[in-house]
């Protein structure tokens, strides 16, 4: 099984915030689903990329398909543009959205992630 690239989760972190203001105990849910990913970053933090890998393997896959099937149980029961909607969308989206050649094994780079496209924006000036 090949890795789900991790760095959609502080944009989707961010939404369930934006749901968690409300009051909506799911985004509760997501977010501590998040943070279990940021524990498992932290620990594989400083060894070297196939124990990260591995380490990441046995761990993250569980939790990110636990947050697939919570989203799409909970997507067709919210407004697609109340907090909650936007959060699951964004989620869902961007789950789907993510190429398996994009893996998490650059640690200098921010997030500790491989970029295949260059880290400036087209058309900003340097």
């Amino acid at each position: 099984m090949e890795p789900i690239v991790l760095e959609m989760y502080a944009h989707a972190r961010r939404r369930f915030y934006e749901a968690l203001r409300q009051n909506l105990p799911e985004a509760v849910w997501f977010i501590a689903q998040i943070r279990e990913l940021y524990r498992i970053e932290t620990q594989v933090r400083g060894l070297p990329p196939s124990e990260r890998r591995q380490a990441r393997l046995e761990s993250a896959p569980q939790i990110w398909k636990g947050m697939k099937a919570k989203a799409r149980e909970l997507q067709p029961k919210v407004l697609p543009k109340s907090t909650l909607g936007v959060a699951l969308n964004y989620f869902l989206s961007e789950y789907k959205a993510q190429p398996a050649s994009r893996q998490l094994e650059a640690p200098g780079q921010p997030h500790g992630l491989k970029r295949p496209y260059p880290s400036t924006i087209r058309g900003s000036r340097s």
